[in-house]
């Protein structure tokens, strides 16, 4: 059967079961062979009764004896199908509540029977309940899919169960699996020292032991990451050769001296490392394409607006793009500050906002492609089709996985030759950057300015919350500001929402504070509004989401309540965190939460154990994975069946520098199937 066929034609399976593989994702027999198991249960060792784990799962081959249903009159147990067996060793009750069928199975089975399920121990009797159990052939198991070897445990929905699943799948690897083309020419599959492909996808499925099971994920996983790091590496030669001849961008020692003035601190080392490789990639005749990474409050935005100056400074025009109104606007007043220390600045510095006025959004599209505008800061609305630059040099991208590929290639598809700063003050595990920002060079920032204060995060629950306000009303009373984060905006399940918070904070908690509140649904010019009160003291305490996540700054707020923290993720949490501390008082971080568990629990109290945005992000992927850790469907990252980003560091790293060496010969017969796989996969 083609690889390419439908699953409803494959045997056992049919138009009706086809539709719960279908609910599954699963479409064709393709997609069926690279669905691999969530988990694989060792079944293979064969144990006697007497030698069976008490309160654990055993696979014993027994005679059958005194097989019975009885049919209690009371209670809802209706029906239970029991039966004694025996061995060498010793015997053992089976039984079946409200299963009365199973009676005629067992029946049909045969005597000897090889029986699967947790053993206990009850009135002194070795006991299974509910065992799945297959017959055998003279004592022996019978090959089975269920029993007796590595049993792969797949997603379920509707009528699909286990069997169907393995049945199904034993039955594409049987007819299909040699369908599967090889990758890789024979020299290659011995340097890397892979499995074969056809291999690999039955031992994902239906291994013969461990051994088999970790060989066949390493070559599938590898498979994953080549494809991955040769998409990223034909996309930087492209970006490479479209911007043969590009511009320069500068830094001379007189703008250096002209742009340092601007700044009211003097860099920290870390800094000055980051300026130096961003300063080279200006200069350079090439595109820069940088990652900008750094804890909450390195100075990421310094150095940016270094850049965006330094373009500016060339005569040509740049652009800070930012995910959300609330952080442009905070941009751009930054900016301000910094251009106001200079006196009479030169620089021409406008704010574009999807919420501006028409009148307003047309002069300023005007300016900008008459190059009457030098720096503009910018949300989304700077990608729209009808913005356009006269001359274009710098983009800087703030929080880029709020964006995505496509829209920060839209815009630097407003100039030629356009330089590429991205920025994140989410620490991005480096499995992680490599794969989603495999494209750029990375610098990080690993120092924190001096003079930024501790920040105190504590876990707690609803019985200590009369504490927390009490500690919280005390800070306002000092003069101090405060956050209160809702996870929501509007009321959902047992969430109070940010409305609603505020509304019952207003009239309980907070009675006499002065409150705020501020969230998604609010326009610019109210959002704007909100902020500046907050900011000139007039709010005490901001009842808020999550709107405030990345760059706000209020140096006099030292305190933050987080309810439901549990709906939250670790480095969202870090990024929250990161908004109190900013002044001379200690930060205080107090996150609620009643809910979720062991887990979740244990997950809380790794912020009160690090301020380390790096390990709190490993963590934060490893609970999480790669789709929620980056909060976005957007980010172009594919969905790895087999490859682990915590866990492949070395795996990814290796096929980074592979991709690098065979991408000139991508082409070549020798590669053929490989560069057909990566263009399916583009």
């Amino acid at each position: 059967m083609p690889l390419t066929d439908d699953i409803k034609f494959l045997k056992g399976v049919g138009p009706a079961r086809a539709n719960d593989f279908y609910a599954l994702g699963v479409r064709t027999i393709a997609d069926l062979l690279f669905t691999f198991p969530r988990a694989i249960n060792d079944l293979s060792t064969v144990t006697t009764i007497a030698d069976a784990p008490v309160a654990g799962d055993a696979v014993i081959i027994a005679e059958m004896r005194n097989l019975e249903e009885r049919c209690p009159r009371r209670g809802k147990i209706r029906s239970i199908v029991h039966a004694m067996f025996t061995d060498r060793t010793g015997e053992m009750e089976a039984v079946w509540f409200n299963s009365p069928w199973v009676k005629e199975q067992l029946a049909a089975a045969g005597k000897t029977l090889l029986l699967y399920g947790k053993v206990s121990r009850k009135s002194g009797w070795l006991k299974m309940e509910h065992p799945r159990f297959e017959p055998t052939v003279a004592g022996i198991a019978r090959e089975s899919l269920n029993v007796g070897r590595m049993v792969p445990v797949y997603p379920c929905t509707g009528r699909l169960n286990q069997n169907a699943w393995r049945q199904a799948m034993n039955h594409a690897l049987t007819a299909t699996l040699a369908e599967l083309p090889e990758l890789y020419p024979p020299d290659f599959l011995r340097e890397q020292n892979l499995t074969a492909r056809q291999d690999a996808v039955r031992n994902m499925h239906f291994p013969a032991n461990d051994a088999a099971r970790a060989a066949a994920r390493e070559r599938l996983a590898w498979d994953e990451a080549l494809l991955m790091q040769l998409a990223i590496a034909r996309r930087r030669a492209a970006a490479v050769d479209a911007a043969s001849g590009g511009r320069r961008i500068i830094v001379t020692p007189e703008i250096d001296a002209h742009i340092r003035r601007l700044f009211p601190f003097r860099p920290t080392a870390a800094q000055e490392k980051v300026l130096r490789e961003i300063t080279a990639d200006l200069a350079a005749p090439l595109p820069m394409r940088r990652l900008l990474q750094g804890d909450v409050g390195s100075g990421k935005t310094a150095v940016a607006i270094y850049a965006l100056l330094a373009a500016v400074a060339n005569g040509a025009q740049a652009v800070l793009m930012a995910p959300t109104g609330l952080v442009a606007a905070q941009h751009f007043m930054t900016l301000e500050k910094f251009l106001a220390a200079g006196g009479r600045s030169k620089v021409r510095l406008k704010l574009l906002t999807s919420g501006m006025k028409k009148r307003e959004r047309e002069w300023l599209k005007t300016e900008l492609a008459q190059g009457g505008i030098d720096l503009l800061v910018a949300t989304h609305a700077a990608i729209e089709g009808d913005i356009q630059f006269k001359n274009l040099a710098l983009a800087v991208i703030d929080e880029q996985h709020k964006f995505g590929v496509a829209q920060r290639d839209a815009l630097a598809n407003k100039g030629v030759g356009v330089k590429e700063l991205v920025m994140t003050a989410t620490p991005i595990p480096r499995s992680l950057a490599l794969t989603v920002y495999g494209d750029l060079d990375v610098s990080v920032i690993d120092e924190l300015p001096p003079g930024r204060q501790p920040v105190r995060s504590t876990l707690i629950s609803s019985r200590q919350l009369p504490s927390a306000w009490d500690f919280i009303r005390a800070e306002l009373a000092k003069g101090r500001q405060a956050f209160i984060v809702s996870p929501l905006r509007e009321e959902n399940e047992d969430y109070l929402s940010a409305t609603a918070a505020f509304d019952n904070f207003r009239s309980h908690e907070l009675s006499g504070c002065a409150l705020g509140l501020l969230h998604g649904q609010m326009t610019r010019e109210e959002q704007a509004a909100v902020m500046d009160e907050f900011r000139a003291g007039k709010i005490q305490a901001l009842v808020c989401t999550v709107v405030i996540e990345v760059g706000v700054d209020i140096p006099n707020a030292n305190t933050m309540l987080v309810l439901h923290a549990e709906r939250f993720g670790l480095a969202q949490l870090h990024q929250l965190r990161g908004r109190i501390g900013r002044g001379t008082d200690a930060g205080h971080f107090i996150m609620l939460s009643d809910g979720g568990g062991e887990i979740t629990t244990a997950r809380l109290q790794v912020m009160t154990q690090t301020l380390d945005g790096f390990k709190i992000a490993q963590e934060d992927l490893r609970l999480r994975g790669p789709g929620e850790f980056l909060g976005t469907k957007q980010h172009g990252l594919p969905e790895f069946k087999a490859l682990d980003l915590v866990e492949d560091l070395a795996l990814i790293n290796r096929a980074r520098e592979t991709a690098k060496q065979i991408l000139p010969e991508l082409a070549t017969a020798r590669f053929a199937a490989l560069n057909a796989a990566l263009s399916a996969s583009d």
